[in-house]
């Protein structure tokens, strides 16, 4: 061991410890013991039925477990639980998509009979008239014009007309006798009234029943359906 002193057996005087004579008595010194280098563990032999049991331990372990039957219990509650929420929820929409087409369905229905009443209602104002009252027959009808046709309303009779008209007492009064929607969009519709007008007057025979086609058409404004132009069809 390199730095290791040991001392003389005989004088003890200090020696290397690779020192085979002390320096001062000349004794000599004894070597020290080279130990023997451990001997290997020898391989432990396994039997037979040992290593097969091992073997098929190992496996066992390494194999996948087999289910009980509680757990396949759980996992075929697990599969109809979704099976179940899955064809609910395609019945929720199923009928909330019936719904919303039903609603729509409703909604335009409702348009359209709103549209027809309102064409009805303006023949009949516009052809209901008596020579006396004209203006506020008129005005009556107007409300459901729009600017433009209350406006083109107006100007078929001049006031010569009207006042001549009054004076012989003429009155005219209207019915619908069938009506329908020719065609329809978000703000704009087009109807025909069939309309039998009946125009009697003081003191003449000239009374008559005559039955007009008219092509009414109607505008949207804020909800409120206004007629736009009638032209009659005879």
């Amino acid at each position: 061991m390199i730095g290791v002193r040991l001392r003389c057996p005989e004088c003890q005087a200090r020696v290397s410890a690779k020192a085979r004579w002390c320096p001062g008595c000349g004794t000599e010194l004894p070597q020290p013991a080279v130990l023997p280098e451990p001997a290997e563990p020898e391989a432990l032999e396994e039997s037979p039925a040992a290593a097969t049991g091992t073997a098929s331990s190992k496996r066992a372990s390494l194999s996948p477990r087999s289910w009980s039957a509680p757990q396949w219990v759980s996992v075929v509650l697990a599969v109809l639980l979704v099976v179940v929420l899955a064809v609910g929820a395609l019945a929720f929409f199923a009928e909330r998509n019936s719904t919303v087409a039903s609603n729509k369905q409703q909604t335009a229905s409702s348009v359209r009979d709103a549209v027809l009443s309102r064409a009805s209602e303006a023949s009949i104002k516009a052809y209901t008239v008596t020579a006396v009252t004209h203006e506020k027959d008129n005005a009556a009808a107007e409300t459901l014009m729009t600017a433009k046709m209350a406006a083109k309303y107006s100007g078929q009779v001049t006031a010569a007309q009207w006042k001549t008209l009054a004076a012989g007492g003429a009155k005219q009064t209207s019915k619908v006798a069938a009506d329908g929607v020719t065609s329809m969009t978000k703000d704009t519709a087009h109807v025909f009234v069939l309309i039998v007008v009946s125009t009697t007057a003081k003191n003449t025979s000239s009374n008559s029943v005559v039955a007009y086609r008219l092509n009414v058409t109607l505008v949207d404004r804020g909800g409120n359906w206004l007629v736009d132009d009638m032209n009659v069809i005879f």
